[in-house]
């Protein structure tokens, strides 16, 4: 049986360096981001001498969750394939379709408001930034759990192969020995001082360290385990299906041969290095600059007791050439530091988009403003918006789709018809949809009449309804309901024609001149 503990210390020592970069990566940034090993919620972190990193790093994640995780606007689309659309439009049901899995994407969106994704994946963009790796944990077969964890890159080890696919995921957490089942308590309790010795135990008496393993079997299953003190925990074994691992390991780059990412922050350690050494200079000599010190000359009979206790006003006798204040004259070496620190922040606050003006402060942000930012997030960034909406944006819908249709908030969509989900650029937001059926029409009505002819209005109503994300349950009559209408019209129509002609024909009749009867 595999030591899950002995594994993970095992992968946690190769990777010394991947854990040093990240240590300093966080110091000239947000330390409490990735704190130094022993470090917790009492440890006090030292503190960089500028907030630049700081704020770049949470204007950056802050972009990253607006684009990625959009507020009232779906991050993902359900489409389905090419087969099945020609199918659809054969039998007349494109629309149809298409509405059902709009209603459906409006209960998956509900439900990623309602369980409130936003706080731990900012949390895991900001570990993105800083330390390249993040990992989020999302239950699908626990009805109870709806949130989602994200754990730093201290707290989990991973194996990927060349392709850079996930085949071992090691969790570590502390947790309370009262929170184990009460079978592996006992046991625990039992090892008392063998625990300790072992390491199992924390320097609290009543936490534990525990393993999480989930493992990528011979059967394209992840097999799942946990351990406490070396004792394998029965109760937790599951084997998940292949697109069904709770954990979702990301990283801010994808690199061949390497298991983990790397911070978007290593790519500009020079000038943050050079940042913080001007900083310090300037608040450093600012602080000498502005303390005041005067020197008095011993021949100028100035009594520095009474001048000391002068009131504000007040006159003394002396000679003023005899009083000097205390001079750095380090007013030009502190101007080129200055000039220096600025020129970096302006590299720094346009890698960081720190002066983009795609998005407003406001509640809500427009699609088209969010695919604006998502574009340039994408092109300054080097492709991490497409390397996300794989590893991130993903894993993560197809987990939520699947817990929601175990819990039947959502019917099984693969029964409505075969989907496809579309995450990225591409889904951000259907009004390109609705841009598309627009110009169509434009293009359509070059041909005037004739070509209006061939549109089917209802059906172009319908999918600009469902473009614009609008229910149109009960907004647009059915076909069935124009044929009868229209027949109504037409039997309406037929009846008033017959009530003309019938009066037409009385008015006839009484002008035409009675004959006289034929005598015999």
């Amino acid at each position: 049986m595999i030591n899950v503990k002995d594994l993970f210390n095992k992968l946690d020592t190769r990777r010394s360096a991947v854990l040093t970069r990240a240590e300093n990566n966080a110091e000239l940034t947000i330390p409490n981001t990735f704190p130094k090993t022993g470090d917790d919620e009492n440890s006090t972190t030292e503190q960089p001498w500028n907030s630049i990193g700081a704020i770049a790093v949470n204007t950056l994640a802050n972009n990253l969750l607006v684009s990625q995780v959009p507020v009232n606007e779906p991050f993902f689309k359900l489409n389905v394939d090419d087969a099945t659309l020609q199918e659809l439009e054969a039998n007349d049901k494109r629309a149809e379709v298409d509405e059902q899995l709009i209603r459906v994407e409006r209960i998956i969106n509900s439900y990623i408001e309602e369980i409130g994704v936003r706080v731990p994946l900012l949390n895991a963009f900001k570990n993105l930034i800083v330390t390249g790796n993040a990992l989020l944990y999302y239950p699908i077969d626990n009805k109870d759990e709806e949130k989602i964890i994200s754990y730093s890159l201290r707290n989990y080890v991973v194996q990927r192969d060349i392709f850079g696919n996930v085949n071992l995921i090691i969790v570590k957490e502390i947790i309370d020995i009262e929170l184990l089942p009460d079978n592996i308590k006992k046991q625990v309790q039992d090892l008392g001082e063998d625990i300790s010795n072992g390491g199992a135990k924390t320097g609290n008496n009543n936490q534990v360290e525990l393993f999480t393993m989930v493992k990528l079997n011979e059967n394209k299953k992840w097999q799942h385990s946990q351990e406490v003190a070396g004792i394998e925990i029965k109760e937790m074994e599951k084997e998940y299906k292949f697109d069904e691992n709770p954990y979702i390991p990301i990283r801010f780059t994808a690199k061949s041969g390497e298991n983990y990412g790397r911070g978007y922050i290593e790519d500009y350690l020079a000038d943050l290095n050079s940042l913080e050494v001007l900083t310090q200079l300037l608040v450093e000599g600012s602080a000498l600059a502005a303390k005041t010190i005067f020197i008095v000359d011993p021949n100028a009979g100035i009594n520095l007791r009474q001048l000391e206790k002068a009131p504000n006003g007040s006159f003394v006798k002396g000679n003023r050439n005899g009083i000097h204040a205390l001079q750095t004259e380090k007013n030009a070496d502190l101007s080129i530091a200055y000039s220096q620190k600025t020129d970096i922040e302006n590299r720094l606050e346009q890698a960081f988009l720190m002066k983009s003006s795609v998005t407003r402060n406001a509640e809500r942000v427009t699609a088209t403003e969010i695919k604006t930012l998502a574009s340039e997030l994408e092109t300054n960034l080097g492709g991490i918006y497409s390397i996300l909406s794989q590893e991130l944006q993903l894993p993560l819908i197809k987990l939520i789709i699947k817990k929601l249709q175990k819990v039947k908030k959502i019917p099984d969509i693969n029964e409505l018809t075969n989907p496809v989900i579309v995450t990225g650029l591409d889904a951000l937001g259907r009004g390109n949809d609705s841009s598309k059926l627009n110009a169509l029409l434009k293009q359509i009505a070059v041909f005037g009449e004739q070509g209006m002819a061939i549109l089917d209005i209802s059906d172009y109503i319908k999918r600009q309804g469902n473009a614009l994300g609008i229910d149109m349950n009960g907004l647009i009559k059915s076909k069935e309901q124009l044929q009868q209408e229209a027949q109504q019209v037409q039997q309406q129509a037929q009846q008033e024609q017959l009530q003309n002609q019938a009066a037409q024909m009385a008015v006839q009749q009484a002008q035409q001149p009675q004959q006289e009867p034929t005598k015999q």
